[in-house]
């Protein structure tokens, strides 16, 4: 057992990835109830930064410290948002720019591929097409699961961007059931927004912050146990 933490210690014991899934669920559930307030408030003003698209980086690295500093024990206040969302200079912003990147190539190929013909320089039937489109939705979840992952570690371990989508990799490759559950998640979460709105500006980035980081933390350190007072 080892932690990063004063507040934890973590039990390393093997676990499937279906009971770690499990335990993610309860743990990211239990961080909402607990701290719905905080998070409520960080959501707020991340749904607020995307008005002025530069702010949004600085704005998720501030909700990802908050349910960081709750995964951890911690007992924290609005403070922590902002001291997520100010102190890691410009590395929140490189993330995002990478991230926006490859969202960009998928998303022109989701609308390519979306239309009713699609014109291929080569013939193609319509179950070449349904592959196609399948594919590049595939490639939009595992990418949007490999920032959650890396925004975890980022916020868990303190790594700069490039070796924390390197974990967020081998993460995703060495759990693949947990990858896909989570993935089913976040579908979930994404088709729930679309017929809720309002979750988009209550809840939307605090749900996806807690199990970002619950899942990197149950992956990459064991189940946290809070170590006893004193």
């Amino acid at each position: 057992m080892s932690s990063r933490s004063p507040a934890l210690t973590y039990d390393t014991t093997p676990r499937s990835d279906l009971r770690r899934f499990g335990q993610m669920l309860r743990l990211a559930g239990r961080d909402l109830l607990e701290q719905l307030t905080l998070l409520g408030m960080g959501n707020l003003a991340t749904a607020a930064a995307t008005i002025i698209l530069p702010l949004l980086p600085f704005a998720l690295a501030g909700m990802w410290h908050v349910a960081a500093a709750i995964a951890e024990e911690e007992e924290p206040g609005w403070e922590a948002f902002w001291d997520g969302a100010t102190g890691e200079n410009i590395r929140p912003f490189l993330a995002a720019v990478v991230a926006a990147a490859g969202y960009a190539l998928c998303w022109m190929n989701v609308r390519f591929y979306a239309r009713p013909q699609v014109p291929l320089p080569f013939p193609a039937d319509a179950r070449v097409i349904l592959a196609l489109r399948l594919f590049w939705g595939t490639m939009t979840l595992l990418w949007t699961l490999l920032w959650l992952y890396a925004g975890g570690v980022m916020a868990l371990d303190r790594l700069p961007p490039g070796k924390a989508a390197a974990c967020a990799f081998r993460l995703l490759r060495d759990h693949p059931l947990f990858a896909f559950l989570l993935g089913a998640l976040v579908v979930a979460v994404l088709a729930l927004t679309a017929f809720v709105p309002a979750i988009l500006v209550l809840l939307f980035w605090a749900v996806l912050a807690t199990i970002s980081v619950r899942s990197v933390q149950l992956l990459r350190h064991g189940y946290p146990i809070p170590r006893p007072p004193g």
